[in-house]
């Protein structure tokens, strides 16, 4: 063979890979099954379209690029629903995007980035906002921002997982500002 058809072979493998990454990286990743843990963040988001309409599903992303909007294809295969496209993407503001946390109230509410939790112990009740990132000394993932000045544990696992605790989701804080303010 020719050095010619060797390159063309090449150029047609690398395709090939590139294609076969996207295929599974953004069309069959999303459906696996999720990571369930206090550290990990999942694939499944919620976040507010351009009419104030709250969509869940799994954020789109576009190589590196980066892009003045975001997306999100709503759960379920090709929903043709406004404001989706062909493709059930939907145009979401970024800064009401909510990463979900996988873990639920005590009514069986998913718990996403951002939502109000009223906590109860046995001696007290407080309200907090819940965030992902660095917390308490060098501890890292899902945690509880108290609102009130309260001394809480602000691991969110022990507010989910606990026989003497209970939490509830209220509301978030994009919708719901006037619990935020301290009691």
């Amino acid at each position: 063979m020719t050095a010619t058809k060797w390159l063309i072979i090449l150029i047609a493998c690398l395709i090939g890979i590139v294609v076969l990454r996207y295929l599974i990286e953004y069309w069959v990743n999303p459906f696996m099954k999720k990571y369930r843990g206090n550290a990990k963040r999942t694939g499944l988001y919620k976040g507010k379209d351009g009419q104030g309409e709250w969509h869940v599903g799994y954020l789109q992303q576009s190589f590196g690029l980066i892009r003045q909007c975001v997306r999100i294809r709503e759960l379920g295969l090709f929903r043709l629903v406004p404001p989706s496209d062909v493709f059930g993407k939907v145009l979401i503001q970024k800064d009401t995007l909510c990463a979900c946390t996988e873990l639920t109230d005590k009514k069986e509410v998913g718990i996403y980035e951002s939502d109000i939790l009223r906590l109860n112990d046995k001696e007290f009740t407080a309200t907090g906002i819940v965030r992902f990132g660095e917390y308490g000394n060098s501890h890292y993932g899902w945690y509880i921002e108290p609102i009130e000045n309260v001394d809480i544990p602000q691991q969110l696992l022990l507010w989910t997982n606990s026989m003497d605790k209970s939490c509830e989701v209220i509301g978030n804080e994009f919708d719901n500002r006037e619990l935020l303010q301290k009691r």
